[in-house]
């Protein structure tokens, strides 16, 4: 009955309109099906929670969007979110997707997706009156009009993604919008113009990222025995004189760190945040942690070796983004950013880390004094 985004592994996003007056109980999510008659009930999951943005009045023309919880998270693509408030512009190019009917009277449902390429056709500077000729468009800082000359949204397709490609040929893309209402042209064929309207996404970051923050991802933190660390042998030939060659060793041994070639470690090299990712996240395999490759909210990841240990560092809180879209994977980690990193999984798993004094003086510009601390 309407479509829906993942923008988390628990999370998705969609129109308010879609579950306004609806219990968690009511409603199931399909995630990463393409053909409806496919669905098994292992595809079914359910929620926990709805909540739908507090300017929601009832109206199709007030904010027009939900976030709803499921009870368990799936692994499965995520999709980037728009930050630029002023996104779309007039003409972009866009895709919608969606189930909806085929035809106006409701009777003709596809059982595979559909997309169809679309253009927005007003942005934030456009004078109501004219929005308003095209789809009823009110308020064009939080809502947009769109189209196309033999394609858009119909009935069914309410909540579900307006997709733009990050850039010309980028093969990434963003939600710019949610598909909120259209309009019967008098002709009666739904992909005829005049527009269909659209909630704008970028406006209401801070609520959507609210909401996500007040939802913590839960994950089972107990760990699942204990691990012994050999410190015997020496797979690479040019640790002998590393402060650390005992714990290169013992890593090895476990399977969380590889050498620079089949018989060297290269112990002096920078590290980068891919790097530092696959070693956190196999380390966590290894102490039975839960830590799934459940979709990349980055799009910069899509060819690291590491992007399903970042996915699940993201998934976990453990790691952020250097955007909300880019994770950075090729960049070097700083000492700050590891000892942040740590710390946040020492505390995701029920370790006490005191903040206490330290003998450092050059922590007054750093974003992470308590992580240090903490490790210190």
């Amino acid at each position: 009955f309407c479509g829906g985004t993942l923008i988390r592994a628990d999370v998705v996003l969609t129109a308010a309109h879609c579950v306004d007056g609806s219990s968690p109980d009511e409603i199931e999510v399909a995630v990463d099906i393409h053909v409806l008659s496919l669905i098994r009930p292992d595809n079914r999951i359910g929620l926990t929670d709805i909540e739908i943005h507090p300017g929601w009045t009832g109206d199709i023309l007030s904010i027009d969007l939900a976030l709803l919880r499921l009870d368990r998270p799936v692994a499965a693509p995520l999709a980037a979110l728009a930050t630029d408030p002023d996104a779309p512009a007039v003409d972009r190019a866009l895709t919608v997707i969606g189930w909806g009917a085929l035809d106006p009277w409701r009777w003709d449902f596809p059982d595979e997706l559909q997309s169809a390429p679309i253009v927005s056709l007003t942005d934030r500077a456009t004078d109501p009156l004219v929005g308003a000729e095209l789809c009823l468009l009110a308020d064009p800082v939080d809502d947009f009009c769109f189209g196309g000359a033999a394609a858009s949204a119909c009935n069914g397709d309410s909540g579900g993604p307006l997709l733009a490609e990050t850039g010309p040929d980028s093969g990434a893309f963003e939600v710019v919008g949610v598909v909120s209402y259209g309009i019967s042209p008098a002709d009666g064929l739904c992909n005829d113009l005049p527009g269909d309207g659209a909630q704008r996404v970028a406006t209401e970051r801070a609520w959507i990222d609210g909401v996500l923050d007040s939802w913590p991802t839960t994950v089972e933190t107990e760990v699942l025995g204990t691990i012994e660390c050999s410190r015997q042998g020496e797979p690479f030939v040019d640790t002998a004189d590393s402060f650390a060659r005992g714990d290169i060793t013992c890593l090895f041994n476990l399977g969380v760190v590889q050498g620079a070639t089949a018989t060297t470690f290269d112990p002096g090299a920078a590290v980068t945040r891919q790097e530092i990712a696959a070693f956190l996240a196999r380390a966590l395999r290894q102490l039975g942690v839960p830590c799934p490759a459940v979709g990349s909210a980055f799009v910069d990841t899509t060819t690291s070796f590491a992007r399903d240990d970042i996915a699940c560092l993201h998934w976990l809180g453990i790691a952020n983004g250097i955007t909300p879209t880019r994770f950075g994977p090729e960049l070097r980690v700083s000492r700050q950013e590891l000892a942040a990193l740590v710390a946040r999984t020492l505390q995701g798993f029920g370790t006490t880390c005191n903040v206490g004094p330290v003998p450092f003086t050059d922590l007054a510009a750093s974003f992470a004094p308590d992580a240090i601390a903490c490790l210190y």
